[in-house]
């Protein structure tokens, strides 16, 4: 009646570390399949956790009927174009961006057998090649799929990108926009997160090499920072660069994927160091009115494949 679940982790571990050394990550043993209590992640392959089920009704997704998942498609294309034309009419350069879901990526180390996409995403590709508008959009799916490091793209328990995906995926973007990121950082610092599936699972920590945190921070300042007081929507930070290699400004509109910059295992972290003026806003929807006021050289708007189905009004 008066259960208090931090009060029973507190009592499962502990937060200080009784070892000898630097940071190792240890073997946890969890039969593949095994879902976890609130029924959101699934226990997969090679050590790897999949979202699942609640709020996000994700393998619902991939059962979805051709019908809806035409609907949705034909919408996200809709969307997409006028998303051109208004960057157009603004003078700006625009890209549609969607990160496919980790499942579809890994759909072999899931525990049981699923499409490597959902059918919307599938519809809404075939849409994008045929009306023409792969110039300015595109689903990341087929490269994540055929990538040679593909199974070190994602976080294995988190359905966020790894540090190593983020660098991938930041490079190959900035050269899609026409740019060149120009550097290469060596990837010499452990960092250890327990991930938003891991939550679920009481004491699931990952470990990952990444560029040191402070890496190329010396003439990059964050001009703007504004959280909401509830939720993520509307979140914003924006960097000042003069040091960085694209002497350009760059507005994302996107999700958990882009991040705050806070971390390497977030896109922005990687932009905010490309870019000499980087914005980021956590939103779904595309805010004219600002890329209006800050003329921009470019605009991206990121989306990502479980998202799809809320359809955004601009």
């Amino acid at each position: 009646k008066n259960f208090d679940i931090e009060k029973l982790r507190r009592r499962l571990i502990r937060s200080e570390k009784f070892r000898d050394g630097e940071p190792m990550p240890s073997k946890f043993d969890l039969e593949v399949g095994c879902i976890s209590f609130d029924g959101s992640t699934i226990v997969g392959k090679n050590g790897n956790l999949f979202l699942h089920s609640g709020t996000n009704m994700l393998i619902e997704l991939y059962e979805l009927g051709i019908e809806e998942s035409r609907r949705i498609a034909e919408k996200w294309l809709e969307i997409i174009q006028i998303r051109k034309q208004k960057c157009d009419q603004i003078g700006v350069k625009f890209f549609q961006i969607i990160i496919p879901e980790k499942t579809s990526i890994l759909c072999d180390l899931y525990p049981r057998l699923i499409c490597e996409k959902t059918p919307f995403l599938k519809i809404l590709e075939e849409l994008i090649s045929k009306h023409g508008a792969s110039r300015y959009s595109m689903s990341l799916h087929n490269l994540f799929f055929n990538h040679v490091n593909k199974y070190k793209l994602f976080r294995k328990i988190d359905s966020h990108l790894s540090i190593q995906g983020c660098d991938i995926t930041s490079e190959f973007l900035i050269k899609l926009f026409g740019d060149n990121r120009k550097f290469n950082f060596h990837h010499s610092h452990l960092y250890h997160f327990q991930g938003d599936l891991a939550s679920r699972f009481i004491g699931l920590i990952e470990f990952m090499y990444g560029p040191p945190p402070h890496t190329c921070e010396s003439n990059m300042k964050c001009i703007k920072s504004f959280d909401p007081p509830n939720g993520h929507q509307g979140i914003t930070r924006v960097f000042k660069n003069n040091e960085a290699p694209i002497k350009k400004k760059i507005i994302i509109f996107g999700n958990s994927f882009m991040g705050k910059a806070e971390e390497p295992h977030e896109l922005s972290w990687w932009f905010a160091r490309a870019y000499r003026d980087f914005h980021f806003v956590w939103s779904n929807e595309v805010d004219f009115d600002y890329i209006n006021f800050e003329k921009p050289d470019l605009v991206v708007a990121q989306n990502i494949e479980r998202f799809l189905p809320v359809i955004p009004s601009k």
